[in-house]
């Protein structure tokens, strides 16, 4: 029976490996080729790195054994043939990146790049032959970098391919680095960032904090990229959470007008999230201290304050550290003041859920207090031992969870919202925890939305209670305001009563002391009339006396006189008669 064969041949044929043609039954007939069998025909691939040539087969008819084994034979003999070019190829590939196609992203350069410990501006010049240098990967955090740690001074190097469409042109290249740098093109310097020096007096490092550079390929489509690279062993850098990496060196190439729309974006972007918050909680800050110094026993609105006070600190930090270039160590400095903020937020905060339940500061508060403080000074230790940080920033909104149960016991008002504000808190932070460690799938500003809206559910939450309280406060202010005003209207009605009652007393006895007055004025007269009297009659009675002793010292003459008169008279009368009858 005749049988026909229509045979299709593709070399070279490159797409990433990672996606697969297909899964069916292969047969390996070396390291690098396969047979894989399909239903109308087979594949013979040959796989180096990133590339795949194949050849693909199809049975259009029916194939005797015989031929399909000399057809087989062809095949294997022609995939052979092509196995030396693309072995050279693949060779040639290896360490190059091409650089085509720019998204809305761009492509961040992370692969491929060579290192040498030491410093020669021979290293620069694109023919230099680096096959000898060691690979790494700059865009990892510092830490995990102990060569380059260790050599201070270095340089990197790789090599780019870009499609001559993008030749010419003003692209970016967005750098987020720890330490300093020079940027060579073709060995050409393009950029300085900071200085470079394998002296630490000399050295000023420079933290871009993805600035974009301009960067204008020309000439071939291949390219050199050298990066002179510093950073001494007396530079400090931090790590917390792993929220504020370190990376050695990450740059990213991409359309300029994207570039900066994009480092636009994310400033405003971080300004609202960052800025827009602190100012809001500065605010909501000054707003308690001014509660605390209005009413100094309700001691929570301070430590409230202060709570809010640190978070605003921390988040304006955090934005000007992670967003604006920073040159020496004031990335350091700034990122170390952002953490101290924020280890002071969890302090107050526990410390307010405490005045708030009015419980007592034990050994469990300390011990919470001086592992908080800790977490500062041992930032390296944190590298290696992440985890633990992450519990010791987990036990203190677990604490403020078992005082704000204490505070419901005690039925104090506002406990259960700052319970469910404070379980709210702990979960979100789980969650957080969650895509850090990638337990649950990762999306776009994940970690941020988990924080910011933890931090924001537990601050609105003490506002809240604090405000409630406060209203409380307010109206049992009013309510015995409005008791002390109808009291001062009964008082003052009693004491118009009262007033009227002593003005008629006064007018009482007024008119009766006008009337015991005059009683006491007339009986005066009569007492001074009658006193007058008796000084009239006693001088009369003196004046009687004397006259009666007068009288009777005169009536003695007198009365001798008298007497004598009388006798004179009657003598008279004798001897009137004797001279009367002597006439006779």
């Amino acid at each position: 029976m005749k049988r026909e064969l229509t045979l299709n041949v593709i070399l070279l044929e490159s797409f990433p490996s990672r996606k697969s043609l297909c899964q069916p039954a292969f047969a390996l007939i070396d390291n690098n080729l396969k047979l894989i069998q399909l239903n109308d025909g087979f594949i013979m691939t040959y796989e180096k790195g990133e590339h795949i040539g194949f050849i693909r087969s199809y049975n259009l008819t029916a194939m005797n054994t015989l031929l399909s084994r000399l057809i087989f034979l062809v095949l294997v003999t022609l995939v052979f043939f092509f196995l030396s070019i693309t072995q050279s190829v693949s060779q040639d590939n290896t360490n190059v990146i091409t650089v085509n196609d720019l998204s809305e992203q761009g492509i961040v350069i992370d692969k491929n790049w060579k290192f040498h410990a030491g410093d020669n501006y021979e290293w620069a010049d694109p023919k230099f032959k680096d096959t000898s240098w060691q690979s790494i990967d700059p865009t990892k955090d510092i830490h995990y970098l102990p060569g380059l740690r260790e050599a201070e001074i270095c340089w990197l190097r790789l090599h780019l391919r870009v499609d001559s469409s993008l030749l010419n042109q003003s692209l970016s290249l967005a750098v987020i680095q720890t330490g300093a740098s020079e940027i060579y093109l073709n060995g050409n310097l393009i950029h300085r960032l900071g200085v470079v020096s394998k002296d630490p007096e000399d050295e000023i490092i420079y933290h871009p904090n993805n600035k974009p550079y301009s960067i204008i390929f020309t000439g071939d489509t291949n390219q050199v990229l050298a990066i002179r690279y510093s950073f001494t062993k007396g530079n400090p850098y931090m790590f917390l959470m792993g929220l504020w990496g370190n990376p050695c060196f990450s740059a990213t190439i991409s359309q300029m007008d994207k570039s900066i729309d994009g480092r636009n974006f994310l400033l405003t972007y971080g300004g609202f999230r960052l800025i827009g918050k602190g100012t809001f909680l500065f605010f909501l800050a000054l707003l308690h201290l001014f509660f605390y110094l209005s009413y100094r026993l309700q001691r929570v609105n301070l430590f409230y304050s202060l709570f809010l006070l640190n978070l605003a600190i921390g988040f304006s930090f955090e934005y000007i550290a992670q967003f604006i270039p920073q040159q020496g160590q004031a990335y350091f400095i700034l990122s170390f003041i952002a953490s101290l903020a924020f280890v002071q937020f969890s302090a107050w905060g526990l410390t307010a859920a405490y005045a708030f339940a009015q419980e007592r500061k034990g050994v469990l508060f300390w011990l919470i207090i001086v592992c908080l403080l800790l977490l500062i000074p041992s930032w390296k230790w944190l590298y290696e031992k992440s985890f633990y940080g992450i519990i010791l920033f987990s036990l203190w909104p677990l604490d403020a969870i078992r005082v704000s149960l204490l505070a419901i016991r005690r039925n104090i008002r506002g406990a259960r919202i700052m319970f469910s504000g404070w379980v709210i808190y702990a979960v979100l932070y789980g969650i957080f925890i969650m895509f850090l460690f990638n337990l649950i799938p990762r999306f776009s500003e994940d970690i941020a939305i988990a924080l910011d809206t933890a931090v924001i559910c537990v601050s609105l939450t003490f506002f809240i209670v604090l405000a409630r309280e406060f209203a409380w406060t307010t109206n049992s202010l009013k309510a015995r305001l409005t008791e002390v005003h109808e009291l001062s209207l009964r008082t003052l009605a009693q004491e118009q009563e009262k007033r009227h009652l002593l003005a008629t007393q006064n007018e009482n006895l007024e008119k009766q002391v006008a009337e015991r007055t005059f009683e006491l004025s007339h009986s005066l007269d009569i007492l001074k009339s009658t006193q007058s009297q008796l000084i009239q009659s006693e001088k009369m009675a003196s004046l009687g006396e004397l006259t009666a002793g007068i009288a009777h010292e005169i009536q003695n003459p007198l009365n001798f006189v008298n007497n004598f008169s009388e006798v004179n008279t009657e003598l008279l009368a004798e001897l009137k008669t004797e001279i009367n009858s002597g006439k006779k």
